[in-house]
């Protein structure tokens, strides 16, 4: 029926813009607070892959850096802090909790994914946490404390596409551009507590220059 219709419709926007956009905007205003791990972006395309050539997905494998600071953002900004709610079918227990049918069930994304207990100075923009000792960037479905996409059956279906998607945008802007700020004594701030919360978690509206 319509309702079903526009429950699709809404979902399809929500998961395949939406959280892309909060993703590249929190990813953009990073490189503006770390300009350090802009340059070493740069420079691991720039050793990586040919000045003629645009990076594909191919090239995977040869950006690891870039892969750990992909995924340090997702759990950095958790662009959706909590994930679509469910309910239980019938009756059951989690741990110590009794949960009888019918009970709204809510992944507390944001939670697990700044628990000092899972990862240190969760508050702080380290990729280097999810690369291994050899130097390359874990899995997504390795790392159990990270989970963007919400878990379980009723996980987002479009991961994958969404990974590919944001490892392409990145990529290919970092091949041919380069991010500073408009004013260097006035960079705008990554502080979390300056986000805002809507459907999805956003920075605040920020200027930056192009080069």
């Amino acid at each position: 029926d319509m309702d079903n219709v526009n429950g699709a419709l809404f979902e399809t926007i929500v998961a395949g813009t939406v959280t892309t956009k909060s993703h590249l905007d929190c990813f953009i205003l990073l490189m503006l607070n770390y300009p350090d791990v802009q340059e070493r972006i740069i420079a691991e395309i720039q050793g990586a892959i040919h000045a003629d050539k645009l990076p594909t997905l191919a090239d995977r494998e040869k950006l690891p850096f870039t892969e750990a600071v992909i995924l340090e953002n997702f759990r950095f900004m958790s662009p959706v802090p909590l994930c679509i709610a469910h309910k239980t079918t019938c009756d059951t227990s989690l741990g110590q909790y009794k949960l009888p049918k019918d009970t709204e069930i809510w992944t507390n994304v944001w939670g697990a994914q700044h628990d000092p207990r899972y990862f240190t100075d969760p508050l702080t923009f380290k990729p280097e946490r999810f690369l291994d000792g050899d130097g390359k960037a874990y899995k997504l479905a390795d790392v159990k404390s990270l989970f963007p996409f919400g878990i379980g059956k009723r996980s987002c279906p479009g991961d994958k596409i969404a990974l590919d998607r944001i490892f392409l945008f990145v990529t290919n802007m970092m091949h041919k551009l380069r991010f500073v700020p408009v004013d260097k004594d006035n960079i705008p701030s990554c502080d979390l507590k300056t986000f805002t919360i809507a459907i999805t978690y956003q920075t605040k509206p920020f200027y930056v220059k192009v080069e």
